[in-house]
């Protein structure tokens, strides 16, 4: 009787221990894959937009400057042609890190859309 149960005992533990190394311990192998793969994910895209985020800080904070300087500057022309002078005055005065950062992300239109949007709102020109 006991080597029946010794046997028995045997068997059972073969199974658990191939169903262990076959199923469990890949299947465990792959979530912790795919949970590394999410949390690197997650700290790229946090990384992005905390650049992103800084980039458009400067764009603001250099066009509040350059409009401040335009409006002692060119009194009395028109508003467009300062607002123009404006524009191009911050993208070139922009750290070359923030250029990049928004020329890849938003592409060059877009960035002179988002430079005109932030020069307009500061009210001078």
């Amino acid at each position: 009787m006991e080597a029946i149960l010794q046997r028995c005992l045997d068997d059972v533990l073969s199974t658990a221990l191939t169903l262990l190394l076959t199923v469990l311990l890949p299947y465990a192998v792959a979530l912790a894959r795919a949970w590394l793969k999410a949390r690197t994910a997650q700290i790229t895209d946090q990384q992005l937009r905390e650049g992103i985020e800084w980039a458009i800080d400067r764009v603001d904070k250099t066009a509040a400057t350059v409009v401040a300087e335009l409006a002692r500057e060119f009194t009395g022309r028109p508003a467009a042609q300062i607002r123009q002078a404006a524009i191009n005055r911050v993208l070139d005065r922009l750290p070359p890190a923030a250029l990049i950062t928004l020329q890849d992300n938003y592409g060059l239109q877009r960035l002179e859309a988002i430079v005109r949007g932030k020069v307009e709102s500061k009210g001078q020109v």
